[in-house]
């Protein structure tokens, strides 16, 4: 999805009618087995990056149906 650059990262929005609930677009994947991920705020003015602590974050894909949809319940350092 951004191959770990934080440029090309899924960029994900909230309102303050689904806040604390943040969205992104969906996404197609080519047929991984599994899609690693971390959370990260950028700054707008800056552009500084924060990362969030842990270890990388797991979908296994191999438990999905051919066109299944994922939605990710989780947090920020929750993991």
């Amino acid at each position: 999805m951004g191959a770990w650059n934080p440029k090309s990262a899924a960029k994900m929005t909230t309102d303050a009618n689904s806040f604390p609930i943040w969205r992104s677009l969906t996404y197609t994947v080519d047929k991984p087995d599994i899609v690693e991920y971390k959370y990260i705020i950028v700054d707008e003015q800056s552009g500084e990056v924060s990362w969030e602590n842990g270890d990388n974050r797991i979908v296994d894909l191999t438990t999905v149906e051919a066109r299944g949809i994922i939605i990710e319940d989780d947090g920020w350092d929750k993991t």
